[in-house]
């Protein structure tokens, strides 16, 4: 029996981590090691410290982290995502291109016979205390909307 593995908040491309391609690469390199173990990996939330894709543009970076989780679908192995504060604004690219589910909401799965609650780390408070470009509101399409045109600095 393979096994199951969860992981969140690595915030790739945060600039508090002094070394993000050093941070990425470790990532990369642990999901390399579990590839042949895994039957599933449950990201939960925050993977990305920010991610805002557009219909047809997606952030740059981080392509040795989508190129592994692309090996890992290709090998059969089950990537689920849940969106986190950091990262709600995700369109369909996981999905389409890296074959990837994604879940924009908590969920309850049937994991081995065990009946599991899953959500972003960061969901709860969200739900709780939502907040004018961020939490719950956000999720919204309007607000999704307008937080896209935000200007982001020079």
């Amino acid at each position: 029996m393979k096994n199951i593995y969860f992981i969140s908040d690595a915030h790739l491309g945060s600039r508090a981590i002094e070394h993000r391609r050093t941070q990425e690469r470790r990532l990369v390199n642990f999901l390399d090691k579990i590839k042949e173990k895994a039957e599933a990996v449950y990201m939960l939330g925050d993977m990305f410290d920010f991610w805002f894709e557009y219909k047809e543009v997606v952030p740059k970076g981080y392509t040795r982290f989508l190129g592994k989780i692309s090996e890992l679908t290709d090998l059969g192995v089950e990537v689920h995502y849940f969106t986190g504060n950091h990262d709600m604004w995700m369109g369909d690219y996981l999905e389409k291109e890296c074959g990837v589910i994604l879940h924009r909401q908590p969920c309850t799965l049937d994991i081995r016979g065990s009946s599991i609650s899953l959500m972003a780390t960061d969901f709860t408070r969200r739900a709780n205390q939502p907040t004018s470009c961020s939490g719950a509101s956000a999720t919204r399409p309007c607000k999704r909307w307008h937080v896209g045109f935000t200007p982001t600095g020079s």
